[in-house]
């Protein structure tokens, strides 16, 4: 969380800072940014696959792999801020939760959906960023002042701001089909 001023609690690096020194084999960093963020990703990972469909998904080892293979094998371009790392790992969840409902649901007879439903779809043509503060507050129930850490905003107040605009992005979208 942030102080008053804006500026990262004292001793606790800023998401960037510790992606870096993740992706350059610090094994501590991984385990910051395990700490920090495993319990927020696994509860938007659960609500992204709805209650039947946990059932058939472990979220949580599903989660930690994805987050391993984003600090392994990340899309070859260094974020600019620490909401890109995020967005990147909520991608690859995305993508793993997807591939194995698929797996699951080819041997089940009741079969999951795998249809996204308009809020899906449009969440998915928002910009990473957007995404990231929608499913951070939304999804993730991360407060204004750990967006703005993440984001790298000077306050809670700007990513209040920057929260709410996202959402009016995601509402039009959804509205306009696209």
């Amino acid at each position: 969380m942030d102080t008053k001023d804006g500026a990262p609690r004292r001793g606790r690096q800023p998401t960037l800072a510790l992606y870096r020194q993740a992706r350059s084999g610090d094994p501590r960093a991984v385990d910051e940014l395990y700490s920090r963020y495993l319990p927020r990703l696994v509860r938007w990972a659960e609500a992204r696959v709805g209650p039947r469909a946990r059932e058939l998904v472990d979220t949580d080892a599903v989660v930690r792999k994805a987050l391993l293979d984003t600090l392994e094998h990340s899309s070859g371009r260094e974020p600019e801020r620490g909401d890109g790392f995020l967005g990147e790992a909520r991608q690859a969840i995305d993508e793993s939760l997807a591939s194995e409902l698929r797996a699951r649901a080819r041997g089940d007879a009741n079969g999951v959906a795998d249809h996204p439903d308009r809020y899906e779809r449009a969440f998915r043509e928002l910009s990473l960023s957007d995404q990231s503060v929608i499913a951070a507050r939304l999804e993730e129930g991360a407060s204004y002042e750990e967006i703005a850490e993440e984001a790298g905003l000077a306050s809670a107040e700007q990513a209040r701001k920057r929260v709410s605009e996202a959402i009016l992005r995601l509402a039009e979208r959804m509205r306009t089909g696209r």
